[in-house]
């Protein structure tokens, strides 16, 4: 009888698969980093002994060839590195198919809904890697077209996948601004889920490699993602930890705090469990890697900002893209649209009844699908939030929620409609554009 246990227990392991899903939820040439990293990941997976078909690509795919890119046809994610692009073929999900909706039923392994598109058609005896890299707010993440991926929806969609037993463990990592706040409620210890995010709740995330001339001033990386996958790329997978990598990332992130939720015994897996496939030993030996870790941060010291580029906050690169690469002329005319959209930012609070809250103080409401609502009704009268208003208007909406909380608990989340967010908070209603000057 013991004998078949184990018997059993080797062919549940030898019969393991690896699975990966890698999202770049953004688009255009100022939005370059997002998709370079999730190039550079994709990249990383392959080289460990990932089958293509075990990993599924989200990017907008428009960098590459973008004319505003100096190297047509490449991508890089660092400095004078290596082209990291992975060629239109092999993204599964591109353009206007870049969706939560599609995320989501990546998730969940509904082909249904993408039209036969690669999906995740993982087991209880599988591991799955999620990396997703973008724009973020309180609460949630971007996407190019259609509606966001907002915190409680991921996590009903992460339990529906462990109800489905669509994986043994599954490991989350996130980059982008608010990025803490997507899991602060929803991992439970006890899940076999482990997520790492770029920053905490109420925290920008940063952007590196930004302003050098040879790459158009366009930032090539983002710091979190960037500090993960340097380890990943020459480390010993099949020896490094899940919290050699949590505490590798902390120490060498310095403009945000990365964060930890959910199943903390995945600190003690290897990250050959997620990040390779099979026995892949493209290793350098640990002693040479150490040697190597070593020379590598010795050079980045002792380069100055205009080899490496800045860092700057995700809220920033867009302005800071554009001043890049405007007449002063066309600045004037941009930076007036930025003023612009801060007034009505500051007349949609004037308009709720609340200061302009400090975005260091605003956390997601705890009335999430109150919160969603009120951003997809603000869009539709209003359009799509932008660069220069996205973190101003989510804080106000946020903040408005949290403000009325008890008013609107009475409100059943149930089938909530428009005309139950009127009775229980009514200026949601009455703020249209036709308040804006």
């Amino acid at each position: 009888m013991i004998a078949l246990i184990f018997l059993q227990l080797i062919v549940t392991i030898l019969h393991a698969e690896n699975w990966a899903v890698l999202v770049a939820g953004s688009r255009d040439i100022d939005n370059y980093r997002h998709q370079s990293d999730v190039y550079r990941a994709y990249k990383i997976l392959i080289k460990n002994g990932f089958p293509k078909d075990k990993v599924i690509t989200m990017a907008f795919d428009d960098i590459a060839t973008h004319v505003q890119n100096p190297f047509p046809g490449k991508v890089f994610n660092v400095p004078n590195g290596p082209d990291v692009y992975i060629g239109s073929d092999n993204i599964d999900y591109k353009g206007f198919d870049v969706t939560a909706s599609n995320f989501y039923a990546i998730l969940e392994g509904d082909s249904g809904t993408t039209g036969g598109k690669k999906v995740l058609k993982s087991t209880k005896n599988d591991n799955v890697f999620i990396f997703f890299d973008d724009h973020g707010a309180s609460g949630l993440l971007l996407f190019p077209q259609g509606p966001y991926a907002y915190a409680h929806d991921i996590g009903e969609h992460l339990r529906s996948m462990k109800k489905k037993e669509m994986f043994r463990n599954l490991l989350f990592y996130v980059e982008s601004c608010n990025s803490g706040s997507l899991f602060s409620d929803l991992l439970l210890q006890d899940n076999n889920i482990y997520a790492l995010t770029s920053a905490n709740s109420l925290q920008s995330s940063y952007a590196v490699f930004c302003g050098l001339k040879k790459y158009n001033a366009i930032c090539l990386s983002c710091e979190f993602a960037q500090n993960w996958m340097s380890q990943s790329d020459k480390g010993n997978l099949k020896k490094i930890t899940v919290k050699d990598q949590y505490e590798n990332v902390v120490k060498k992130t310095k403009m945000s705090k990365p964060c930890q939720f959910g199943d903390k015994d995945l600190l003690q897996s290897k990250l050959s469990e997620f990040q390779s496939y099979s026995n892949s030993n493209d290793y350098l030996p640990e002693e040479l890697s150490i040697i190597l870790d070593q020379v590598l941060n010795r050079e980045q010291n002792e380069q100055q900002n205009e080899q490496q580029g800045e860092r700057i906050s995700q809220t920033q690169t867009h302005l800071m893209y554009l001043k890049q690469n405007s007449t002063d002329e066309e600045f004037e005319i941009i930076k007036n649209q930025v003023n612009a959209e801060q007034k009505r930012s500051n007349k949609l609070a004037s308009y709720l009844g609340i200061d302009n809250p400090n975005h260091n103080d605003v956390d997601k409401p705890q009335n999430m699908e109150l919160y969603k609502h009120s951003i997809e009704t603000y869009e539709d009268q209003c359009g799509r939030l932008n660069e220069f208003n996205l973190w101003f208007n989510t804080d106000i909406l946020s903040e408005a929620i949290r403000i009325g909380i008890e008013v609107m608990v009475r409100c059943s989340i149930e089938g909530l409609n428009w005309n139950k967010l009127k009775e229980s908070y009514p200026k949601f209603q009455q703020a249209r554009c036709d308040y804006f000057p």
